[in-house]
């Protein structure tokens, strides 16, 4: 359905808005929700409490996904390279464009943004068609540079002691998991440690990571940063992976 549906804590519909567009990215602070519409190139912005529209910018070529970050709302193109960044406080945009060579690969499984990705004022976003990682800063809005990795990357995850980047792919390096040390922003180790890695997280302390590996039907917890198999669960075609308490 192509509009944005606002519920309340028992699902009950407050209201709806008609957009005639897919919408995705979307986000909220608490005072106002935000979200793209990715076949108008359209990103809106609306009070939470009566969904009165405040600000409605014209953005990049199919937008895709988003990660809200403090003040700053950032959205990614899928027909475009590069990101979208609102700064909620001034409501103004910027674009920030990435390198590119030649027109990219095809997206087997389009890659996701999440606050996962940030360290401090640094963003690691996931390329479109490109095995790339792309590093930008959040505050100034500006493109820093672009880290090689084996695929097309899916999710980006910073480690929570901040020491490390983990990265899954789609596509013929699916069965893979890159880690990259932060300090240097060099690759430290990949290696195949399943059939299509889905998903996977960090653990509270940063030393190990659980994955998903689907075809498998298991689900894996490795070391970091040496990627070695500690233990397997079977578990019937895993995807996403989430953590909650202990280590």
């Amino acid at each position: 359905p192509k509009n944005v549906v606002l519920v309340d804590e028992n699902l009950d519909v407050l209201r709806e808005i008609n957009t005639e567009s897919r919408n995705v990215g979307i986000k909220s602070n608490g005072e106002v929700f935000i979200y793209a519409l990715m076949d108008k190139d359209k990103v809106e912005i609306r009070d939470c409490d009566k969904g009165t529209l405040i600000k409605e910018f014209n953005v990049g070529k199919m937008p895709f996904d988003a990660l809200l970050y403090k003040d700053k709302y950032i959205v990614g193109f899928f027909r475009e390279s590069g990101v979208g960044i609102i700064d909620l406080k001034s409501l103004t945009y910027k674009k920030v464009i990435f390198k590119r060579k030649g027109k990219g690969e095809v997206v087997f499984k389009i890659p996701h943004f999440g606050f996962w990705g940030i360290k401090g004022k640094i963003a690691y976003i996931p390329a479109v068609g490109e095995r790339k990682i792309h590093v930008v800063d959040i505050e100034n809005m500006s493109y820093l540079k672009s880290i090689e990795v084996k695929g097309l990357p899916v999710f980006v995850q910073v480690s929570p002691d901040g020491r490390y980047l983990a990265v899954n792919y789609s596509g013929d390096s699916e069965d893979f998991l890159t880690i990259v040390d932060l300090k240097s922003e060099m690759v430290l180790n990949t290696k195949p440690l399943g059939k299509r890695i889905l998903h996977y997280r960090f653990t509270p302390d940063g030393k190990f990571i659980y994955l998903s590996s689907y075809f498998e039907n298991k689900v894996k917890k490795v070391s970091v940063p040496d990627l070695k198999v500690l233990k397997e669960f079977k578990v019937p075609t895993p995807s996403g992976v989430f953590i909650y308490g202990g280590k």
